[in-house]
């Protein structure tokens, strides 16, 4: 995108312009996008991209300025209004380079180490932060050809993929030729694909294959009999991907002003948290955080439902979610309960982001102990012969309400391009 249009859509960005320009006649986009080549140490033969997301409502959350050198990928995170934008913009950083990424908040700095292996940083002003180092995941060109049951990177792989607490575990595992084409797509950090040779006898396994080469992703050929004493999937799937991870504290996490937070609690079905997972996804939550005796999000039915979200969307937990539900609500922060006894329906219900929305196990919903903290409850309304949803369904409806009210309000205000921007 051009940085004049990205001027005209981004609110901060536009800010930091003018604060540029202060007391200068004639300063442009041009001025600009050389000023921020100079903050980042690019020349001016070097081609700058601009990276930008949008989140919920169709808003501009997330611009980040981006240049290659010969030495490094030199990055500029210039605004981001939550964690969302942070990682959605660092997955566009590429795996094969040396990194060295600027950032104007500490509050970043949580997301930027998940996702970029730092071996150095520091603070260069009051207002601006450095660090240095690669996207997570290895990289190697060389291909490894597994050659049997007690080869090293099989015994590797199962280490790897040992840990089943959510809390601590590091790695996961993706199944299937779309899933982990999708995951070399999104730059995750791939630790090791393994694959059978029947993957390159298709054009979706082939296109999967050469992306990893491409992206130097560490690849692993084994036999399908191999491949099936690493997974209980059948029928065995061609490829797996083994993917670093983490799961962040939602004492880390910063919820920004248009920030929707989605809270899943005891669901049993790995499938529906899946559900939940991809429909928060693609409707632009800033998070899940998964949380009470139920589903595991790394299990591989609800990372197979969950149709990639896994590994893109932030995965949070907290130690008491009464207690965090309080520190939310005496900060003013929205708490809404789904829950089928609500006297409010989603059409009255005054959503204003910052807010929690909660969704509960699918047999009791949401624990009194939670209901009791929410601000607001809400129910979804039915005609007679059906008096409940399925809670990924249930979720989908909630948030989608949300995005459109979000979609609306963004059309009515008034987009007036600033005079000053050239």
């Amino acid at each position: 995108m051009e940085l004049l249009g990205i001027l005209k859509e981004s609110p901060a960005l536009k800010t930091l312009f003018e604060d540029c320009m202060a007391g200068r006649s004639g300063f442009t986009a041009d001025h600009f996008d050389a000023q921020v080549r100079k903050w980042i140490g690019l020349s001016s033969s070097t081609a700058l991209r601009w990276i930008t997301y949008r989140g919920l409502g169709g808003e501009m959350d997330g611009v980040m300025a981006l240049g290659m050198s010969d030495e490094a990928c030199k990055a500029f995170l210039m605004y981001a209004c939550g964690e969302r934008a942070v990682r959605e913009l660092l997955l566009r950083l590429p795996r094969d380079h040396w990194v060295e990424l600027k950032y104007v908040a500490e509050w970043m700095r949580n997301g930027i180490t998940e996702l970029i292996d730092v071996q150095e940083e520091n603070k260069e002003n009051e207002t601006v932060y450095k660090v240095t180092g690669r996207r997570r995941g290895r990289r190697s060109v060389i291909e490894h050809m597994v050659d049997g049951s007690k080869d090293g990177v099989l015994a590797e792989v199962r280490s790897l993929l040992r840990e089943t607490s959510c809390r601590t575990r590091r790695y996961f595992a993706i199944e299937g030729d779309l899933l982990c084409l999708r995951a070399v797509e999104d730059g995750l950090a791939i630790h090791w694909l393994l694959y059978t040779p029947e993957l390159k006898s298709d054009p979706l396994g082939y296109q999967l294959y050469e992306q990893a080469c491409l992206q130097e992703v560490p690849r692993a050929c084994l036999s399908g009999g191999l491949m099936a004493k690493l997974t209980t999937t059948r029928p065995v799937p061609r490829v797996i991907a083994v993917v670093e991870t983490g799961v962040r504290s939602l004492t880390h996490f910063q919820l920004g002003s248009r920030s929707v937070l989605l809270i899943a609690e005891n669901i049993a079905n790995p499938d529906n948290l899946g559900m939940i997972l991809r429909t928060a996804d693609a409707a632009g939550a800033e998070g899940v955080m998964v949380v009470g005796e139920g589903s595991d999000p790394f299990h591989k039915n609800c990372i197979r439902a969950a149709r990639g979200a896994i590994g893109r969307l932030p995965l949070l937990y907290c130690d008491n979610l009464r207690t965090a539900l309080h520190a939310f609500v005496a900060k003013g922060t929205q708490v809404i309960g789904a829950t089928g006894s609500a006297q409010e329906t989603l059409w009255q219900l005054d959503f204003r982001p910052p807010l929690l929305l909660l969704v509960g196990n699918e047999q009791n919903g949401l624990t009194k102990e939670v209901l009791e903290v929410c601000t607001h409850q809400v129910r979804i309304p039915m005609v007679a012969g059906q008096d409940s949803l399925n809670v990924g369904v249930a979720a989908g409806i909630l948030l989608y309400e949300i995005q459109r009210r979000l979609y609306a309000e963004c059309s009515r205000r008034d987009m007036r391009v600033n005079s000053i921007v050239k």
